[in-house]
């Protein structure tokens, strides 16, 4: 008999990274560390696929490798047209937030209307957050989450996408 087994959604996403054993992106800096309060994402792509323009990006960092472990700070930003931005990380409960340390991370850029998890990107990676602006440059350094966990790509959309009311719904 098969037992039907719960989705981990971002918290599985955590798991593959943290299995595949790749390395961190980036090392921390020389010196005395700071905490983090922000992420400077850059090389952010103009289009989400032919034709469709990068809207809206989101960010969450996780340091459990388990869906239980939920995550520890989140962000987000409108992209305007922007290759670069900045990102103010927030606690679950709507805190700002700073830390330092190896932190795992998801990156979502949608655009203005989205009706499944196709229409995103989501990649991910690990990164050691050492200062105040953390900077993550998108590809080619990170892993595209389409690619080798579509069924968490999905439960990624329906927690990130679906509840923003910023994002129209096709």
């Amino acid at each position: 008999m098969w037992r039907k087994m719960p989705r981990a959604g971002l918290g599985a996403v955590m798991v593959f990274l943290n299995l595949a054993g790749f390395a961190a992106i980036g090392a921390a800096d020389d010196g005395a560390a700071e905490n983090a309060e922000q992420v400077q994402i850059s090389n952010i792509p103009a289009e989400v696929t032919s034709g469709v323009t990068a809207y809206k990006i989101y960010i969450q960092l996780s340091t459990g490798v388990t869906a239980k472990a939920g995550y520890v700070a989140k962000g987000e930003a409108l992209i305007k047209g922007e290759t670069s931005v900045i990102i103010d990380l927030k606690k679950p409960d709507g805190q700002p937030w700073n830390d330092t340390g190896f932190f795992n991370f998801a990156i979502v850029i949608s655009p203005e209307t989205a009706g499944t998890s196709k229409d995103i990107l989501v990649h991910g990676g690990e990164k050691y957050f050492s200062s105040k602006i953390q900077h993550i440059a998108w590809a080619p350094g990170l892993i595209n989450l389409h690619d080798i966990l579509p069924a968490q790509v999905d439960e990624i959309f329906d927690g990130i996408i679906m509840p923003d009311t910023g994002i129209g719904k096709k």
